[in-house]
């Protein structure tokens, strides 16, 4: 999954204010524009609870921004921590959905009102590359192979550029392609694999009249450092699966030879049960043989010599 790292870093490098929180109300992650400017000198906010940072009009106004942003609204929030000498700066909320952890709430500003400067439209797109980012670590992490992955990275990565149903994405790993090449102009972003280039990934569009806007080679790139040591960690996984099936299947055929030995054992202990027997009858044949001939040899000796013998 995307750390938390590589998401604080996407954000400030697009707002000068930006603040994470979890579900249970815990801050992730506020960045150092923001303390310095409402709370300079105070506690790190980061790991502690929005009840226990903020002062309580502070409080009510994220809760209900939080609230808005499920339901999808727009919301400007008043972020004012608990202290004699602290600011205050005007926030719009959002939310990124993670099935896996839960939505995790992202509090934006600029300074000197510089937030007003931003239309909302580029707003909007700022938060569909966050969620792209965020779908992106999502499918490395629950796709059953590399190339399941690169297969649907299309349907994933399009959500997070202007014209998504316009889109085509093209990518190459490890000397093997997927998807469509772009026909015109695209962006793309190389991966590497231990410091290797391992491939690559290409996004463009269908139509030659859209441009692609350079924030999107920005979140593309963004995409290619997280995927690459992600990729790595997969195809470790992935060699780690085929070893311990090869071990499984190594371990059934031992387990079968043993089995056929252990009956192989078995017809030799009874062969082996049938031979004695037979050498112990053929034994007392011998010796049954042996006496018979000692009595004839006995019985011949004690006839005479001169033997009339009477023609009937």
């Amino acid at each position: 999954m995307i750390s938390l790292e590589q998401l604080h870093g996407f954000l400030e490098r697009r707002f000068d204010f930006v603040l994470a929180v979890g579900e249970d109300e815990t801050i992730l992650h506020a960045s150092k524009l923001l303390a310095r400017a409402c709370a300079p000198g105070e506690l790190p906010l980061a790991g502690r609870s929005l009840a226990e940072a903020l002062s309580e009009s502070s409080l009510a106004s994220l809760r209900n921004g939080m609230s808005q942003a499920r339901e999808g609204s727009r919301a400007l929030v008043e972020f004012s921590p608990e202290s004699d000498s602290a600011a205050s700066v005007t926030l719009e909320a959002s939310v990124l959905q993670s099935p896996g952890e839960g939505p995790v709430y992202v509090f934006f500003g600029a300074q000197i009102d510089g937030l007003s400067r931003i239309s909302d439209g580029e707003k909007d797109q700022r938060i569909k590359e966050l969620s792209c980012l965020y779908a992106v670590a999502e499918w490395i992490e629950i796709s059953s192979s590399i190339r399941e992955f690169f297969t649907r990275l299309p349907e994933v990565l399009s959500r997070g550029v202007r014209y998504p149903e316009q889109t085509v994405v093209y990518s190459v790993y490890q000397g093997v392609g997927y998807g469509q090449e772009p026909p015109g102009k695209y962006i793309c972003a190389k991966l590497l694999v231990s410091d290797r280039a391992g491939g690559e990934i290409r996004v463009g569009y269908f139509a030659d009249d859209l441009e692609l806007l350079p924030e999107e080679q920005r979140m593309l790139s963004e995409i290619a450092r997280m995927l690459s040591l992600a990729l790595e960690r997969k195809e470790l996984s992935e060699r780690v699966a085929l070893n311990q099936e090869e071990e499984a299947h190594y371990r059934a055929k031992l387990q079968e030879l043993e089995r056929e030995m252990r009956e192989r054992t078995r017809d030799l202990e009874e062969q082996e049960k049938r031979l004695r027997t037979v050498d112990s009858y053929l034994e007392r044949v011998n010796r049954n043989w042996e006496d018979a001939r000692l009595r004839l040899e006995t019985v011949f000796r004690a006839i005479p010599d001169d033997v009339a013998l009477i023609d009937l």
